[in-house]
């Protein structure tokens, strides 16, 4: 779980601009409403809290493992 927490501080640190190896890091502290959008190509890792993607009919969630491998 060390590297888990290492990857979320470095997103808190830089989310919202773009990192040298033009990554856009996107967070939120509180839970929103869905909203459309679309980019290309697209990698979610969950670093914290839980993620929900619908694509058409096709919907997806997911939540980081937990701190008792649980």
């Amino acid at each position: 779980m060390y590297a888990l927490a290492q990857i979320r501080d470095l997103v808190l640190r830089h989310a919202g601009r773009l990192t040298p190896a033009g990554l856009v890091l996107h967070r939120s502290d509180h839970p929103t409403e869905s909203m459309p959008t679309q980019s290309t190509p697209v990698f979610a890792l969950v670093a914290q809290g839980a993620k929900h993607a619908a694509v058409g009919a096709a919907n997806s969630s997911a939540r980081p493992p937990s701190a008792t491998g649980r």
